[in-house]
């Protein structure tokens, strides 16, 4: 009997090693992904541990679609709505969807907005906010045949009342599948779904009542002169795989909410 209870609890001290050295060995590849050099470098090596099982990566997918739609773009408006140096400026929401099928626009532009924490502090915003856009711009407007769908809401002059009516961008989905589970992605075209927030000095040219009105708007904003209109600027986005026969239903389409 000696003898069976000594090999048992010699089977459970190398499994209990085992199991630590595994544990151990997860914590050090969490502590390698998390220590990243950079916000970008972080949300990368994120998303391609998260899509080594795919059934994860999709959840992903709609899970941080919705929260964009739902969380993000109404917390922006309030924060940016509250801010005093906005006032009498011109708020501008705009939304892309545009083909990210290696998810490079997706992951840039999530990462580079995620710098922007707002803090009561706002002394600095005009000068975060150029510095984003900057670095955000290239994402999006490298290639204009890229683009499948924009949106635009313009409020002139904003007097500094917030109110969800007067400022909120809705959400909206051209693709019709915030409700259902994300296809996968052999299943269609990977999309990067782009949400930007403007509050700049002087107006906006065709109130970006169309696809080449916002593209107008972006590259005078990219310039030595339209950099200086920007006071405010925020971004984020998120990823969507789409079927072919629903880009193709929505390409080259604007609205104006």
């Amino acid at each position: 009997m000696a003898g069976t209870s000594s090999k048992k609890e010699k089977r459970k001290e190398r499994k209990a090693q085992k199991q630590a050295a595994k544990s151990e060995t997860s914590a050090e590849e969490f502590s390698e992904l998390t220590s990243a050099n950079s916000a970008e470098e972080f949300y990368s090596n994120m998303n391609d541990t998260v899509n080594e099982i795919p059934i994860f990566g999709k959840a992903m997918d709609g899970i941080q679609r919705n929260l964009i739609q739902f969380g993000t773009v109404p917390a922006w408006t309030r924060r940016f709505a509250s801010l005093p140096l906005l006032r009498g400026k011109t708020l501008a929401w705009v939304q892309l969807l545009l083909v990210d099928e290696q998810k490079t626009a997706q992951l840039k532009l999530y990462a580079v907005g995620s710098r922007m924490a707002l803090t009561d502090d706002d002394s600095d915003v005009v000068e975060r906010s150029r510095k984003m856009f900057k670095d955000a711009a290239p994402s999006f407007m490298n290639d204009f045949g890229l683009w499948i769908f924009s949106r635009s809401l313009v409020r002139k002059g904003y007097n500094g009342l917030i109110d969800a009516a007067a400022v909120g961008f809705s959400p909206y989905d051209p693709l019709d599948s915030l409700d259902h589970f994300p296809l996968d992605s052999s299943a269609g075209i990977r999309c990067a779904e782009i949400f930007m927030l403007f509050a700049i000095e002087g107006d906006v040219p065709g109130d970006l009542c169309s696809r080449e009105t916002i593209l107008e708007f972006l590259n005078f904003l990219n310039s030595e002169e339209g950099i200086r209109k920007i006071q405010a600027f925020t971004v984020t986005a998120g990823s969507v795989v789409a079927t072919r026969e629903k880009l193709q239903e929505v390409r080259g389409s604007h609205l104006t909410a």
